[in-house]
């Protein structure tokens, strides 16, 4: 059998400050390039193949192996799998593939034992979507997320990879995007962050300013999701700008000193409207008038993998 599975942008997280009631939360949405094909059967061991050219590196194998074997045995199934991974979709890149790929890794288990699994169960399971609910829900319904993060609990703002799920973060809106196209450009000579890079970096800038946070939840909901509901893309673009200004975005974005922005500033020059960073990058996202303009004269002068993709309105596409 096969599982398509589909990229997700992550705008933004907000509530990184020591809030009151809930903390993290944030808005994203799918989009239908680049993809992997996860291809599955039955076996009598457990075996992941990764053949992209940017893979899941031997540990974080070893952790969905790990998983899979838990459920293997707590569920006394019959088979084991063996599972190949294809496609253009980078780890470590802002995409959320480790996410997708963990949660196919195990749907492919469940469907491969005749096994009738639920969707709460399958999230469980993977032990995924502790800081933001953005993948772990795209992952089967596409479409844009926004959620609000979860009660307070007194541990440290964390990421996503080694966040321990208690509670899934609450969705308050998600439905279908608007048919806009995303440009995507993914960065040939920077290097992405390891998850210790990712944990060093939340413990140096956690928590921020209450007001800061307050801010980003303002561009969110007043700019970044009442556009998507009214298919205001200028207003979109608007508010997109002004969050990569934010503190935590700006934060992130820094990581990368000023190579990521000699990109970003090329893109501009060619007639993006607007550029973003998705989750922690190096991956950036754009919009503009004529897309494929910008793509063909910023192919000239980047040393990046430039894709016209689309919003996906659907989830994870199950072939056995």
């Amino acid at each position: 059998m096969k599982i398509k599975i589909y990229p997700r942008i992550a705008i933004n997280l907000i509530g990184m400050h020591n809030g009151l009631y809930r903390k993290n939360g944030g808005i994203g949405f799918s989009i239908k390039k680049p993809s992997i094909v996860l291809k599955s059967k039955r076996s009598k061991q457990f075996n992941l193949e990764d053949k992209r050219d940017i893979f899941l590196k031997e540990d974080e194998q070893k952790r969905i192996l790990e998983i899979l074997e838990l459920e293997y045995k707590k569920n006394r199934f019959k088979y084991k799998i063996t599972i190949k991974l294809k496609g253009l979709l980078p780890t470590h890149s802002g995409f959320g593939s480790s996410t997708a790929i963990r949660l196919a890794s195990l749907e492919s288990l469940y469907i491969l034992n005749n096994y009738k699994y639920t969707r709460k169960e399958l999230l469980k399971a993977s032990r995924r979507g502790g800081t933001s609910g953005i993948g772990v829900n795209t992952y089967f319904d596409g479409g844009y997320v926004f959620d609000i993060g979860k009660k307070i609990d007194g541990v440290l703002h964390k990421p996503s990879s080694i966040e321990k799920v208690y509670q899934l973060p609450l969705k308050i809106d998600y439905n279908f995007m608007p048919n806009w196209d995303i440009g995507i450009c993914i960065p040939k000579d920077i290097k992405s962050k390891s998850e210790q890079e990712e944990k060093k970096f939340f413990n140096l800038t956690c928590p921020i300013k209450a007001s800061e946070a307050y801010e980003m939840l303002y561009h969110t909901v007043y700019g970044i999701l009442s556009s998507i509901k009214e298919n205001d893309i200028d207003t979109f673009c608007k508010a997109l700008k002004n969050i990569q200004r934010s503190k935590w975005k700006k934060a992130e974005r820094e990581l990368y000193g000023n190579e990521l922005l000699d990109i970003e500033n090329i893109l501009y020059k060619n007639a993006a409207k607007a550029v973003g960073m998705s989750s922690l990058g190096p991956m950036l996202f754009f919009i503009a008038d004529d897309l494929s303009k910008v793509i063909k004269k910023s192919k000239k002068e980047l040393n990046c993998i430039l894709i016209r993709s689309k919003v996906n309105n659907k989830g994870r596409k199950v072939e056995s």
